[in-house]
C-alpha cells in the first residue's frame, strides 16, 4: 500500500479547520492515549503557534493511517560520564558551554509518533514504514537548514525501546513525569549518505514532479480528498488529464 505525507498546514490552507479537525479526529490509538490526545486537541493549535508541525500519512485510500508531530529544539546534554567519542560527536553538530559544562546542538524532536488503529488491520502502517516516512521529512529539513541530532522520549517499555533501538536510537537519560511515568530519553545521530528517498513525501508514482506552487496545491488537494477536488477543479477546468500533463 502506498502512502501519502501531508503537511497539516496545507490541509488547514486547503479545507480549513473543520475538515482537518475531523480528519486528526479519525485518529484511534488505544495503546497510548497521550498520542490520540495530541492529534485531537493540540495538533491544529502547536501548528498555529508553530511549536510543533504534525504530518498526515494518508494511505492510497485517502485514509489516516498514521502521524508524526516534529519540532527543532536546543539539544542539551551534560558532558559528565560521557565517552570522548560521543562528545566528539556531538561537537561535529554543536558547540561545548562551559558556563554549564554541557554540550548543545539544534536537533530535531519527534514529539509524537503513532498508527491509527481505527482502519481494518490490513490498511495498518507498520511502525518501520512510518519511521522511514518521518526521516524522509527530517532529510529534507536537514538539508534546508542543517542540523544532525534527533531526539524523542517513550514510555519504559521493552517493546518500544527495541523498536527505537532498530532504528539507531540510544538512550542518554531518563526523565519521571509528574505523574509518576517514567520515560526514556533516547538520541541517534542522522546524515544524508545514511537516508534513502523512498519517494512517498506528498507524491505518488502515477504523477511527476510538480513544477509550480499553484499545480502543488492542486496534488495536494487531490491526495487528501479527491472528491472534493474534483468538485472544485471541475469549475475551474482541471481534470486529471492535466494534472498528469504537469
Amino acid at each position: 500500500m502506498a502512502f501519502s505525507i501531508i503537511n497539516i498546514h496545507d490541509v488547514l490552507d486547503l479545507y480549513g479547520f473543520e475538515y482537518t479537525q475531523n480528519l486528526a479526529l479519525s485518529f484511534q490509538c488505544p495503546l497510548n492515549t497521550e498520542i490520540e490526545q495530541f492529534i485531537h486537541d493540540k495538533a491544529i493549535p502547536f501548528a498555529r503557534q508553530k511549536i510543533a508541525v504534525t504530518y498526515f500519512i494518508l494511505n492510497d485510500e485517502h485514509k489516516l493511517a498514521g502521524y508524526f508531530a516534529l519540532a527543532g529544539k536546543l539539544f542539551k546534554i551534560a558532558c559528565n560520564h560521557q565517552s570522548n567519542t560521543f562528545k566528539n560527536k556531538i561537537l561535529k553538530h554543536g558547540t561545548y558551554d562551559a558556563d554549564s559544562d554541557s554540550l548543545l546542538s539544534s536537533s530535531y524532536l519527534i514529539a509524537q509518533f503513532g498508527k491509527n488503529f481505527n482502519l481494518p488491520k490490513h490498511e495498518y502502517i507498520s511502525g518501520n514504514r512510518l519511521m522511514e516516512l518521518a526521516f524522509e521529512v527530517l532529510q529534507d529539513i536537514q538539508r534546508r537548514i542543517g542540523g544532525g541530532i534527533v531526539f524523542l522520549e517513550c514510555e519504559d517499555n521493552p517493546n518500544l525501546l527495541g523498536f527505537y533501538q532498530n532504528h539507531h536510537f540510544k538512550v542518554y537519560g531518563i526523565r519521571l513525569s509528574s505523574t509518576g511515568i517514567t520515560y526514556l530519553q533516547l538520541m541517534r545521530f542522522f546524515y544524508d549518505n545514511s537516508l534513502r528517498s523512498h519517494g512517498n513525501s506528498a507524491k505518488n508514482n502515477d504523477a511527476p514532479d510538480i513544477p509550480n506552487n499553484l499545480e502543488h496545491l492542486y496534488y495536494l488537494s487531490y491526495l487528501i480528498n479527491p472528491m472534493e477536488f474534483s468538485r472544485i477543479t471541475s469549475r475551474q477546468g482541471i481534470t486529471m488529464r492535466h494534472m498528469h500533463s504537469w
